[in-house]
């Protein structure tokens, strides 16, 4: 294993290789004595300011030396309390030594979005702190605590940590105490040290530190904090949008560039007093240095600048007023729009808005932003401009024939017939293949795609089995179309020639998806899985694969059209070529883009027309202190040497490049200028070389690596005939995260739960499951359910009015049956005996001692039971006296009871859900309500579900994201 550094931090690359070893060997490397550690660091950090200033990030800066062991410390550190400054001190280099290991997900994740650790992170922003804290416990020291806190924010593994909302959220808690911690304290101490001209601590020194805590990182330069903290503030520019406008920022960039100054004049005068190992006592080191620094304070700079501006730049942009949306997929910002079309804008009458290069509609100023916006709508545009017009014409066709089947006793026009028949509609040399005679067979939940619909399809003329097997057609990852027949449509009178005065969008719905994989291919049809984009299609085929839902959601609401559905796909795109493109471009943060300053340049809008001179510099790299590049191996081993800071040269290497290679001097001049530039751009008539220069760089850059066998490797890809490269799979590489078992947990639940709504597994809601639902939706129904008036019923019905549900409602009744299994015949209850009224009468009491609610006991008609049994109580009396006390008491329940009508009706659901008289409604007609209800109550959960699945996947999908850029990060070949 060759050794990427000289040091033997694990949060360097190479200090994982041997913390790997070391777990193989069941054995940990040895510890390190003081003055091992104190020269380990010295000389690496005298080496990175030499070279390596320029990487960004703390990674090079703030480390930990010899750190494997502390790895998972910081897990602990999270739990105790309260801390004290050698709590926080070893937390933080912990957490440094992790943050460059392949868990730096679960440190980002507890530190972002448990509730525990921001309180620490609160905890820890909030302590005191001072340049001569000492070992105190109760202040933090700046140089030794706070200053590696900064480090590990504005580490590489976290500020690129896939899990963006998490990071978000450490630098928001940060944002929020901008004032009390970065300007009152961090800037005031950075002032103190630059005043003094030393980052010593007064009241400790180093080896006592080091014998305190051994995995201290010790700071060998003044110049150390200024870069961390500027690094800082940038990173914090990018991710809170405001702190741009924040007045308190504006404060720290100002006294920060005061500082700046300040510590360069100083440290210029007096340079003969700076430590032996301080880096910034070499001269051209520290012109390196404050190049690096200026420059990047300057960046920060610009984020404000072109906030400011963006914030001035008051052009009107028609298509962000929501008065002026075309669709419901018509956003300024296109991280809201969905890359999947949607019906309405599908059907949009007016055309899509595609930017231009000055566009003064734009309402984003020049820049990264607006080149993303720009291509992102651009490329999805094309993707959509082919099946735009002929699902639109399609969908024309289908109302056409409907007005033709109206008056032709259900026939099809022959157009449609004929499209049906060849399987495919043509437009304007647009294809659709249309598939008619499909019909819902499952709705499922699957782990990696959520909720999907699995579709059957018998096509037309038939296709064999051996068919779809070559076919490409209703492959995975197709962007399909269901048309579904309204089930809202209401037919319309027709006019004077028969026609039905509607639009082409009233007969069927469109729901856009994704094939997820085939299922059972037969001679006689095919399944297919699909993921919608729209979810509102998911309670809808619930019903449809239910036999008892769709009877009563479609029967009884009487509104179903005998319309076909349909699926159609487009031929001439593919979509999963354009989808994951659009997907980064939706998803590129502009402050990341990178070479943004060269792709994307700050242009001045009031100069449409100018011709802009973007100044191209060379790679950061090449700004390290006596950096040239070695030339030999493309010129047979003739010592050559490129000084790229020196441009006088580039001509005399050219022309011995051309002299000792197989270069030509233009060829040599584009190699050049390929080296010594950020970006370039070779270009030429064909058969002037330019493959020959591409192969001479990469020949080049190859030998830049280092030639020992390594056997960190990782290979992209799914496939591999290698034996041997298998194992260094991307996809074959493990994740440890304790986050994995719990979520992957939550989503077997929700899965099972899909299952349960599915099967039906629950007979009956009690009031409990339905009173929310009906408050929001039908607060007539609930005003009725909560409280029964002397209008509704007498009192002497139900008795007491006010009883509440308890838990045990649902075993109440063990006789209560859905009416799926089933049915109640009224006519039993004139048969029973009195032996089984006074059975039912012991039923009744156990009930009303458990409290039944009103919904439950409506539900089970109690109320009609209760006046059948008083009607036959006094029918059973061959003669009544008008005198007796018992019918003087009881003379309102005997008159209510002689005048009363069981209700026996059947109406629709339709007619029942306007109708507020619950009580005189069948039993027929209340189970109906029930199990309308019920469904509904299912959709909403099936849609809750499939939202918490969602969440679940993205926070798995977030820390596998994580896991693989760490391992491509610290690969030595990809």
């Amino acid at each position: 294993m060759r050794e990427r550094n000289i040091n033997g931090s694990a949060n360097f690359h190479g200090g994982r290789d041997r913390q790997n070893e070391a777990d193989r060997n069941n054995n940990m490397p040895p510890d390190l004595s003081i003055s091992e550690r104190k020269k380990l660091q010295q000389r690496t950090t005298i080496e990175n300011f030499n070279s390596k200033l320029t990487h960004g990030g703390s990674d090079h800066l703030v480390f930990i030396i010899s750190g494997e062991r502390i790895t998972t410390v910081w897990k602990n550190k999270l739990k105790k309390s309260p801390w004290h400054q050698n709590d926080v001190r070893i937390f933080i280099s912990s957490a440094l030594v992790t943050a460059d290991s392949q868990i730096t997900s679960e440190l980002v994740s507890k530190l972002g979005n448990s509730e525990n650790g921001q309180k620490k992170l609160k905890e820890i922003i909030n302590f005191p702190m001072s340049c001569d804290a000492g070992l105190k416990e109760r202040v933090l020291s700046f140089q030794y605590v706070v200053l590696p806190l900064l480090g590990l924010l504005t580490r590489t593994a976290i500020t690129n940590c896939t899990l963006g909302k998490h990071v978000d959220t450490i630098y928001k808690t940060i944002y929020q105490n901008l004032d009390s911690f970065l300007y009152k304290n961090v800037i005031k101490m950075l002032g103190t040290l630059v005043q003094r001209n030393s980052i010593v601590d007064n009241c400790v020194n180093i080896d006592a530190l080091l014998s305190h805590e051994q995995y201290s990182f010790i700071p060998s330069s003044l110049g150390t904090f200024f870069l961390i903290i500027v690094r800082f503030l940038a990173e914090l520019l990018r991710r809170i949008k405001e702190a741009s406008a924040d007045e308190i920022m504006q404060k720290i960039t100002l006294n920060l560039r005061e500082l700046t100054t300040k510590y360069h004049q100083t440290i210029e005068q007096q340079w003969s007093s700076l430590s032996s190992t301080d880096p910034l006592n070499n001269s051209e080191t520290r012109k390196y240095f404050f190049t690096t620094l200026r420059n990047e304070i300057d960046e920060i700079d610009a984020v404000i600048e072109e906030f400011n501006i963006s914030e001035t730049y008051d052009i009107t942009n028609e298509s962000s007023d929501d008065d002026e949306k075309e669709h419901d997929n018509d956003f300024e910002n296109i991280s809201e729009i969905s890359i999947i079309p949607t019906e309405e804008e599908i059907l949009c009458d007016r055309p899509p808005y595609l930017p231009s290069l000055f566009d003064e509609r734009h309402s984003l100023t020049n820049g990264a932003a607006k080149l993303l916006d720009r291509q992102f709508r651009l490329l999805r545009e094309d993707m959509l401009n082919p099946i735009r017009d002929v699902m639109s014409n399609f969908l024309t066709l289908l109302s056409t024939n409907y007005y033709f089947s109206l008056n032709n006793n259900g026939r099809l026009s022959d157009e449609l017939k004929g499209v049906l028949n060849k399987g495919k509609f043509t437009y304007n040399n647009s294809d659709l293949q249309v598939y008619a005679n499909v019909e819902f067979t499952n709705i499922g939940c699957n782990r990696r795609n959520g909720l999907f619909c699995t579709l059957k399809i018998t096509p037309t003329p038939r296709k064999r089995k051996i068919y779809w097997q070559n076919s490409k057609r209703l492959l995975s990852g197709n962007l399909v179309a269901l048309l579904l027949p309204n089930p809202n449509f209401k037919q319309s009178p027709s006019d004077i020639n028969g026609n039905i005065p509607m639009s082409d969008s009233e007969l069927y719905s469109i729901y856009f998806g994704v094939i997820m994989s085939r299922g059972e291919i037969t001679d006689e049809h095919i399944r297919i899985h699909i993921n919608f984009d729209d979810s509102s299609i998911y309670p809808i085929a619930l019903n449809k694969v239910s036999k008892f839902r769709n009877s009563i959601m479609e029967n009884d609401l009487n509104n179903s059209t005998k319309e076909k559905i349909y699926i159609v796909e487009s031929t001439n795109i593919y979509f999963e070529a354009y989808y994951h493109v659009l997907k980064t471009l939706q998803t590129t943060k502009p402050y990341l883009l990178p070479l943004k300053r060269y792709l994307a340049p700050e242009l001045n809008h009031n100069l449409a027309n100018a011709c802009i001179d973007v100044k191209v510099k060379p790679p950061k790299y090449t700004e390290a202190p006596g950096f040239q590049f070695d030339l030999s191996v493309l010129c047979n081993d003739k010592r050559l040497t490129l000084n790229v800071a020196n441009t006088h040269t580039y001509d005399d290497v050219a022309l011995s490049i051309n002299e000792y290679s197989r270069l030509d001097k233009s060829q040599a001049k584009a190699l050049i200028s390929a080296l010594t530039r950020e970006i370039a751009l070779i270009e030429g008539p064909p058969g002037t070389g330019k493959t020959v220069v591409g192969i001479e760089i990469m020949k080049f850059l190859e030998h830049l690596l280092d030639q020992n066998i390594t056997k960190n490797i990782v290979r992209l890809g799914t496939r591999t005939k290698s034996e041997r490269i298998k194992d260094f799979m991307l996809g074959k590489v493990s994740v440890k995260n304790s986050d994995i078992p719990f979520l992957m947990g939550a989503l077997e639940d929700v899965e099972n739960e899909v299952d349960e709504i599915k099967t039906s597994l629950k007979c009956h809601v009690t009031w409990n499951d339905v009173s929310e639902y009906l408050k929001d939706g039908y607060r007539e129904f609930y005003n009725k359910f909560s409280n029964i008036t002397h209008s509704d019923l007498p009192g002497w019905i139900l008795g007491d009015y006010d009883a509440e549900e308890t838990e045990d409602d649902s075993e109440t009744d063990k006789d209560f049956q859905d009416s799926s299994d089933e049915e109640t015949d009224d006519k039993d209850s004139h048969d029973d005996s009195e032996d089984e009224i006074d059975k039912f009468m012991g039923k009744f009491q156990i009930v009303q001692r458990k409290q039944t609610s009103i919904f439950e006991r409506w539900l089970k008609g109690e109320d009609m039971k209760r006046i059948d049994m008083t009607i036959r109580n006094w029918s059973n009396h061959e003669e009544i006296d008008s005198d007796d006390d018992e019918f003087f008491d009881e003379y309102d329940e005997i008159h209510y009871a002689k005048n009363y009508e069981k209700p026996n009706t059947d109406r629709p659901l339709d007619v029942l859900l306007r109708d507020y008289s619950i009580w005189r409604m069948s039993n027929e007609e209340r189970q109906k309500l029930h199990n309308y209800w019920r469904a509904k109550l299912d959709e909403e959960r099936l849609l809750n579900l499939q939202t918490v699945h969602e969440g679940i996947r993205q926070d798995l999908n977030d820390i596998y994201d994580e896991a693989r850029r760490q391992i491509l990060l610290n690969s030595d070949v990809i």
